[in-house]
């Protein structure tokens, strides 16, 4: 009989503790924004949604702030606990987003490490070989070249654009 009773008990307490309560206030969704850079009447667009990285500079400044954006609200976005105003903006960097983008990333790394490499290998042959010293330069110095070909295609690979008239920024609500 108590077997009967405990199975019975668990029987409930997993029917009562399994099952959500059914509440009548359901919490409103949170209004969704994001950042829109776009040319008026153009094609490309480009959306920064929160928890983006961004980098873009302020009117009146050098300086190129970098990180993620905490929010996104009423013609500004938060960024390091600071609300940044759309009108302050004078810039933004970002990744170039044309379609050989990884093909040309990954060419550019490739070379930055062949050049690396082979410029540690010309500098070993250099110091090991003292017969082959020439040899080693030029390896050093098409190595370095390299290196530099690889450096100078990740560096093109960011672009500026210019907020003002052809690039317009916005803070675009979704409902």
């Amino acid at each position: 009989m108590a077997k009967f009773l405990l199975y019975g008990l668990f029987f409930f307490l997993g029917l009562t503790l399994s099952c959500p309560a059914q509440t009548a206030d359901t919490p409103t969704p949170p209004r969704l924004a994001y950042l829109l850079l776009a040319k008026p009447g153009k094609l490309p667009r480009f959306r920064f949604y929160k928890g983006d990285r961004i980098t873009f500079r302020v009117k009146n400044d050098t300086y190129f702030y970098s990180g993620p954006i905490t929010d996104i609200k009423d013609g500004a976005f938060y960024f390091q606990q600071s609300r940044i105003p759309l009108e302050w903006v004078a810039e933004i960097k970002m990744k170039n987003h044309t379609s050989g983008r990884k093909a040309v990333g990954f060419l550019s790394y490739l070379l930055q490490g062949t050049g690396a490499l082979f410029t540690l290998v010309g500098g070993i042959n250099y110091f090991a070989t003292p017969d082959y010293r020439d040899d080693a330069k030029f390896t050093m110095g098409a190595a370095l070249s390299t290196f530099a070909v690889g450096k100078a295609m990740t560096l093109s690979q960011k672009r500026k654009y210019e907020i003002n008239k052809k690039w317009q920024l916005k803070v675009i609500e979704m409902y």
